[in-house]
């Protein structure tokens, strides 16, 4: 296990023991349970798909799993696939997940100078197709956090408003790795969790992730 897993894999540990209430917007649904995937499992996904998942996200389901994370969580394989199909559906029935993505580092500057520009504004840009993403997770409704799978925002995480096929990076105005962005929400639960008096105070006893690695 590398050492930015390491790390969120014992953030993830306080969080669950903290929240135990579970007040951290989606967790009664995951628990802050994650359930491992093997190489096996993942490599029978890339290949039905003729797709090769980002190395962090890989790494990720292999050494963490799906289960735990923002809002309601990482979805299962087969409940991303899913997910995809339909929207490739809703779109023609010609989106694949290995054809060339419309979302680009382009498309993201323009957001940003826009939402600079008008920081109240909500931008955004409406997706034609679905092709080179991959539905990961959802808050709910129709909003969802997808994978960028190809093009130069690979790795990516973007959210889209699937009434209307609206994207916008994870960052707002940038877009962030998917270890960026599931340490991000980490990091500001945990916030949350050691300013809010009803989340449980434990005392970090544990010797550290990076004692762990270099002693």
């Amino acid at each position: 296990m590398n050492e930015k897993t390491l790390q969120i894999k014992d953030k993830l540990s306080i969080l669950k023991r903290q929240d135990f209430e579970l007040n951290t917007f989606g967790s009664s649904s995951h628990l802050y349970q994650s359930n491992p995937l093997t190489e096996e499992q993942i490599g029978l996904f890339e290949n039905k798909n003729n797709i090769k998942l980002p190395n962090d996200f890989r790494d990720f389901l292999i050494q963490i799993g799906i289960g735990a994370g923002p809002d309601y969580g990482i979805l299962s394989l087969n409940q991303m696939e899913t997910e995809f199909n339909e929207w490739a559906e809703r779109k023609g029935g010609h989106s694949k997940m290995n054809y060339l993505t419309e979302i680009s580092s382009n498309k993201a500057r323009m957001i940003e100078e826009e939402k600079t520009n008008k920081p109240e504004k909500f931008c955004s840009i409406t997706l034609e197709n679905v092709n080179g993403i991959l539905p990961i997770q959802t808050e709910g409704c129709t909003y969802f956090g997808v994978l960028v799978l190809n093009g130069d925002e690979v790795g990516k995480i973007w959210f889209i408003d699937i009434n209307e096929y609206k994207a916008m990076p994870s960052g707002v105005k940038e877009s962030l790795t998917f270890i960026e962005w599931y340490e991000n929400w980490l990091d500001l639960s945990l916030e949350k969790a050691n300013n809010n008096p009803h989340y449980k105070k434990i005392l970090h006893t544990e010797q550290p992730w990076w004692k762990r690695i270099f002693s």
